[in-house]
């Protein structure tokens, strides 16, 4: 019975919302010593590049992060 948030693939959230609705899983992780992680897409477009250089490090303060330079399935 993880605190795991919702997700919608189709939602567009902002990083604080981000942070916020993963926080209580973070805050479970650093209680067993444990980290979870997730898969990393990239959707952006080359001149977006220092955006989803932020928004990874938002992704990193929670989570180990794994790269996938495939499509989404989603």
């Amino acid at each position: 019975m993880l605190p795991a948030p919702t997700v919608d693939p189709q939602e567009v959230l902002s990083e604080s919302v981000f942070l916020a609705r993963t926080r209580p899983l973070f805050q479970y992780s650093q209680q067993e010593n444990c980290r979870f992680f997730v898969v990393v897409y990239d959707a952006t477009a080359s001149h977006e590049k220092p955006l989803y250089k932020s928004l990874l490090r938002a992704v990193e303060g929670h989570f180990y992060k794994r790269l996938d330079y495939g499509p989404a399935p989603f």
